[in-house]
């Protein structure tokens, strides 16, 4: 197996070809033009996606900056970007998980009859990868006149 490593447009278009990169090209712009609306899962990646490129993009910073730094500088930088990549994926997660749970109405764990939503509240969680902001639903029962966030 050969492993390239491309700078940029120009390395591709020399190991491919002119032909090959002019296809693979046009390609991308069919399907970006498709427009098809994206599943869930697409857009939660694509939201994954556009948290990590925004933290690779803020390391990298300047080409000159690169250039001059050592290994430990190199492997700090990495080790951050990660836990902030793991963050923003227990985020996106969450929230997507979050907004699965809210579908129906709970009942009271203590009487059993159908709670009413009373709107939503944030709360700071940590988890392992850090912390983490999750919106939660907030139900109160008119028949115990109690308020319960339901498990999860």
């Amino acid at each position: 197996m050969n492993l390239i490593v491309a700078r940029g447009a120009r390395d591709v278009k020399n190991h491919l070809g002119a032909g090959c990169i002019s296809s693979w090209w046009q390609k991308g712009l069919d399907s970006a033009r498709e427009k098809k609306p994206m599943s869930k899962r697409e857009e939660i990646k694509a939201r994954i996606m556009e948290r990590v490129a925004v933290r690779v993009e803020k390391m990298l910073g300047d080409e000159e900056v690169i250039e001059r730094m050592t290994l430990t500088e190199i492997e700090e930088a990495a080790l951050k970007v990660g836990e902030e990549t793991e963050a923003a994926i227990t985020a996106e997660l969450a929230a997507a998980a979050q907004g699965r749970r809210e579908q129906g109405q709970p009942q009271c764990p203590r009487c059993g009859q159908e709670m009413r939503l009373k709107g939503y509240r944030n709360k700071e969680v940590i988890t392992r990868t850090g912390e983490v902001k999750v919106r939660r639903a907030y139900y109160y029962c008119q028949t115990c006149r109690r308020g319960f966030f339901p498990p999860g």
